[in-house]
């Protein structure tokens, strides 16, 4: 009876501690008191460490990598006689520089440009890998635009020199005006706007560059069209993301050679894409108003582009799980999608996948182009492809570009231009 006694004197005073102690923690974890913030925010950057760490510290740029999904790595071109005539323009991660390649029709390699734009210093650049190739675009003299996230965009000749750069912390996609003006998202600053909340926030803005030295152009700030149109409701739910309330992604211009095809719009209008919010905004491109808007049923979408036959497509991502290979590397909605909208009867319809097609699924980032033929070209990003597929779903051109026997790295565009973007490949460089 003794040692009876004296087990429970002993454990009876432990295990209500214990209790007490998980009691206590769940009180905290419920009011967020001290330490409980404290200890999120060390788990936190302990998950932060083990998956970055090695980017960190300059070994190996895993914030580029994913894993290698049930495709052939390298240049196939499955079917040849419907692949859209021209070049094919990718930005990725290549034998260990992050650049760009031009390829043929055929898959044969015509260009690399001599740069590794991980060796692209600015001054708010944590370590080596800390860059991302939202957006560029590709000149007919062999020129590129790189718009580096968050941090700068520049302007890179054919040789690999930098002619000019700016850090106006632009992001995400580029588009060229009828002008030459680069349109981007571009970031915000953390403010206090009572027109949209009484807690601080993070607004994009758009942002119009001079193709000729960076130059700013222009500088819209979107929460005025916003507030004149009275539409502040549609991003009132701030406190999910206080600090990205839209997540702008794409800026564009609406062409006068398309405008006939939209009644609702004018040339020169600009298409917002607000990833955070699911919404689509078009401006009206003199006053700067909100004139038409759309929330759904797109879900974490990329590149909304203009159409000539009076549509908007963009790449719908879906971003419902992470790439698997126990799910078929997909969703249970089928995984990303090509949508198309009608502006001005709101319908949609999904074009990519089709029946019996190729599936993709990226959850972050994407982008896709409408070629001629019919055919879309798409930067299927986390599985580190490009892929050109026919209108019924098939692969007509693909390239997986693989970083190792595991992994691929992330392919951040893919863009069909003429043959003729490819003639400076020929000149060589001093």
């Amino acid at each position: 009876m003794s040692r009876l006694r004296s087990f429970f004197e002993f454990f009876i005073p432990i295990a209500s501690g214990l209790v007490l102690g998980i009691f206590l923690g769940a009180l905290l974890g419920v009011w967020k008191l001290p330490p409980y913030p404290q200890i999120q925010q060390a788990i936190q950057t302990a998950r932060t460490l083990y998956a970055e760490g090695k980017a960190m510290v300059g070994v190996a740029p895993v914030q580029h990598l994913a894993p290698l999904r049930d495709q052939p790595p390298g240049i196939s071109v499955p079917l040849p006689d419907q692949v859209q005539p021209g070049v094919t323009f990718l930005v990725s991660l290549f034998d260990g520089d992050f650049t760009a390649r031009l390829y043929a029709a055929d898959g044969a390699q015509l260009y690399q440009w001599p740069i590794d734009l991980f060796e692209v210093d600015f001054d708010e650049k944590a370590h080596k890998f800390h860059t991302l190739i939202h957006g560029a675009h590709l000149y007919e003299n062999g020129d590129i635009l790189a718009n580096l996230d968050g941090q700068g965009l520049m302007r890179i000749s054919r040789c690999g020199e930098i002619v000019w750069q700016n850090a106006l912390r632009p992001h995400h996609a580029i588009d060229i005006a009828p002008d030459g003006t680069i349109w981007t998202p571009a970031s915000g600053e953390m403010e206090v706007e009572p027109r949209l909340a009484d807690t601080p926030l993070r607004f994009d803005r758009v942002r119009g560059f001079s193709p000729d030295d960076g130059a700013l152009r222009e500088d819209l700030d979107l929460k005025d069209p916003l507030v004149r149109a009275g539409y502040q409701g549609i991003v009132s739910a701030l406190r999910n993301t206080p600090t990205d309330v839209l997540h702008v992604n794409d800026v564009e211009v609406l062409r006068p050679e398309m405008a006939d095809a939209f009644p609702l719009f004018e040339a020169g209008d600009l298409m917002i894409n607000a990833r955070n919010k699911n919404q689509i905004w078009i401006l009206d491109g003199q006053t700067m108003d909100l004139k038409w808007w759309m929330t759904g049923p797109m879900s974490g979408a990329h590149d909304p582009d203009f159409q000539p036959d009076g549509t908007i497509t963009l790449f719908d991502n879906r971003p419902l799980a992470e790439p698997r290979a126990d799910t078929g590397w997909t969703t249970l909605l089928g995984g990303s999608r090509i949508l198309q909208i009608d502006p001005v009867t709101r319908a949609t319809a999904t074009l990519w996948p089709t029946e019996g097609g190729e599936d993709f699924y990226t959850p972050f980032r994407g982008k896709h182009q409408m070629l001629d033929n019919g055919n879309v070209l798409m930067a299927e990003t986390d599985a580190g492809r490009a892929l050109e597929l026919t209108p019924d779903g098939q692969i007509a051109w693909q390239y997986v570009n693989a970083y190792d026997d595991t992994q691929v790295a992330w392919m951040m565009s893919a863009m069909k231009y003429p043959e003729s973007h490819a003639a400076f490949a020929a000149q060589p460089c001093p």
